[in-house]
């Protein structure tokens, strides 16, 4: 969206919300031309326009707004520093950011910064003198894609993998793409997105700047929503034998052909936090080909009645951090959180408990 397009349709919201309230006053509606010594004052923010209103209590206030494009957490942070940094020089002002659209992050970043803002799905929020105005709105109208799609793809989850493993350290990029198996263009898209969405910060390093994550918990439940382990080829299958007995014959199956494994939901649950008891299904990621696994196992495949599950993994992320538990293979707590969260049976409880109890305690170590 061309920024003059953005500017009329904010102009034109901005002044139907006021015009509704019964109490506020448009007088004038200011061009951007007049600001030039107020760039000049503070230095970085020129307001895109302004609006001077009345009030009910007569006095006369200056709404000055800053159009935002790209609303990305960052970017947004780093236009709300200099937005007020300028109304803090100005008397009876108000500054206010508008943007196409302005996620729950990006509001609470103006929030915290003391503006107003408004976008054009709808959310607004005007808070000065005596006026407190805020209205809620739609899902964003204008997204072609969802806006993380590119930071939970296969290959920059890889580089997540590595920082949840341990939010605390810091990572210069070229040893966090030789960790995660990507390559260092991958890495660095990653971190952009990361920093972009303020998930990490950039530290100072001996040679270059670090990154290391800022809110992990965030990242790793932001990622949840968006990842489901059906995007795995899934196969289903029956066994005559007892689940916990088939888990340990597909452990010497791997020991004698090689293929990787990982047990993951009720599998790892009933190793790991006992979670969801009397699950009598196993759930076991496994490398290809599965023909020879199934026959070994002595597994018939069904459409309905299941109690083994394989899976092949989307990406080979998947087997990051896998542990041995009981003699058998284990995905990590990450991995496990993830498939949980979109587990329909008692997942999402489960998947937080895996957190509360075994994950944070792990990244305050």
């Amino acid at each position: 969206m061309k920024k003059s397009e953005l500017r009329d349709k904010i102009l034109s919201n901005i002044k139907e919300i006021i015009n509704e309230t019964g109490f506020l006053e448009v007088i004038q509606v200011v061009d951007d031309q007049i600001f030039e010594g107020v760039k000049a004052g503070a230095g970085f923010f020129r307001p895109d326009f302004a609006l001077r209103v009345r009030p009910a209590s007569g006095k006369i206030i200056d709404l000055l707004f800053g159009l935002e494009a790209n609303a990305q957490p960052r970017f947004v942070r780093s236009a709300a520093i200099n937005m007020k940094d300028t109304c803090s020089t100005l008397r009876n002002s108000y500054c206010v950011l508008g943007a196409p659209y302005l996620s729950e992050a990006s509001m609470k970043i103006c929030r915290e910064y003391g503006l107003g803002y408004i976008d054009l799905a709808g959310n607004s929020l005007l808070n000065f003198e005596s006026v407190f105005i805020k209205t809620k709105g739609r899902p964003n109208p204008y997204a072609s894609s969802r806006p993380l799609r590119g930071l939970f793809s296969p290959k920059s989850t890889r580089v997540l993998r590595v920082l949840l493993a341990d939010p605390n350290r810091k990572w210069h990029v070229q040893d966090l793409a030789v960790e995660a198996k990507v390559s260092l263009g991958q890495a660095f898209n990653t971190k952009q997105r990361l920093l972009d969405y303020e998930y990490a910060e950039e530290v100072p390093g001996q040679r270059k700047k670090k990154i290391r994550l800022i809110d992990p918990e965030k990242l790793l439940k932001d990622w949840a929503e968006d990842y489901s382990y059906k995007k795995n080829e899934i196969y289903n299958y029956y066994a005559l034998e007892l689940p916990r007995k088939i888990e340990k014959k597909i452990a010497s199956f791997s020991v004698d052909s090689g293929i990787r494994y990982a047990l993951t939901l009720t599998s790892a649950d009933a190793l790991l936090t006992h979670f969801l008891r009397g699950a009598e299904r196993s759930f076991i990621y496994i490398e290809k080909p599965l023909e020879t696994a199934a026959s070994r196992l002595g597994l018939k495949e069904v459409d309905s009645g299941e109690n083994v599950t394989l899976m092949v993994p989307y990406d080979e992320g998947v087997f990051f951090g896998v542990r041995e538990v009981d003699g058998l293979h284990v995905v990590s707590d990450i991995q496990l959180y993830l498939d949980l969260w979109s587990y329909k049976q008692r997942g999402k409880d489960a998947a937080q408990f895996l957190l509360d109890q075994r994950i944070k305690k792990a990244w305050q170590t």
